[in-house]
């Protein structure tokens, strides 16, 4: 009979450990020093996590009411300011937890300054009103400083609060410099351009003439279909007309004769004189 190599001799004699057997020194299932040591880290970075993550959300919950408020004023629908202040307040108590993030912030920042527009606000000063809409934008940027609406926010609220300022200028300045081609900004940075037109520096001039182009570029709005499809052009028209430096809209739009007669044909139906 063939008997194999590792077969025992006898019953009475244990068979020889296989090749790469366990120690028999450490219990199957025993922890080792490193097992436990990897364990304590996974669980310490899990609650880590939460620590982290649970702030968060319970700040997103309070901000939760906001939600529909600033939707609409995204697509530009009338808020009464009882709306207005409920979502400030909803917002401000999302910024009690920790985690914040930026957005808040600036939502906080331009919900206030449409309050400040309506002038309907009965609990606090005006000057009041725009150091909060201040402290809160410069919190957004200190988060997300690359904010092109955000510094946009900063020079106007500045600009309120104490006219023309270097700071007002720099804020102003950082809007350029961080982009942003939508309607309602490439407007206003224009607007504010030529209304200080004269205490500016030649760089911000050129950069608002670049907005008056930029502006001429600008279609329908998405949203609303019953916009006229030269909306661009006829915001062009209405800054042109009140305006005291309505003069450059037409000397810039004059490097291009398309743009040009564009400008003027629109022109011409709005003032026939």
């Amino acid at each position: 009979v063939h008997l194999s190599p590792y077969a025992p001799a006898s019953s009475s004699m244990p068979p020889p450990p296989l090749r790469n057997a366990p120690d028999r020194g450490v219990e199957r299932g025993a922890r080792t020093p490193a097992d436990l040591a990897m364990l304590l880290l996974a669980m310490g970075l899990g609650l880590a996590l939460i620590a982290f993550s649970v702030p968060r959300f319970l700040g997103a919950l309070e901000a939760r009411e906001a939600r529909s408020v600033l939707i609409s004023v995204r697509m530009n629908r009338y808020q009464p300011d009882s709306e207005l202040a409920r979502a400030i307040g909803a917002l401000e108590a999302s910024t009690r937890w920790s985690g914040t993030p930026a957005y808040t912030y600036s939502d906080l920042a331009t919900l206030k300054l449409l309050r400040l527009r309506t002038g309907a606000y009965k609990d606090l000063s005006r000057e009041e009103l725009l150091a909060q809409i201040i402290e809160d934008q410069e919190a957004a940027l200190a988060l997300a400083p690359a904010g092109h609406n955000g510094w946009a926010r900063l020079a106007a609220a500045r600009y309120e609060l104490s006219g023309m300022s270097p700071a007002v200028e720099k804020a102003l300045e950082m809007s350029f410099l961080t982009g942003g081609v939508d309607f309602t900004l490439v407007l206003f940075r224009l607007e504010f351009v030529l209304r200080q037109w004269d205490a500016l520096g030649e760089d911000l001039r050129e950069a608002g003439r670049g907005e008056i182009l930029q502006l001429a570029r600008h279609g329908r709005a998405p949203w609303d279909r019953r916009s006229s499809r030269t909306r661009g052009y006829d915001a062009l028209v209405d800054l042109y007309l009140r305006s005291e430096r309505g003069e450059i809209i037409r000397e810039t739009l004059a490097t291009d004769a398309k743009k040009l007669a564009v400008f003027e044909r629109l022109l011409a139906r709005r003032n026939p004189e």
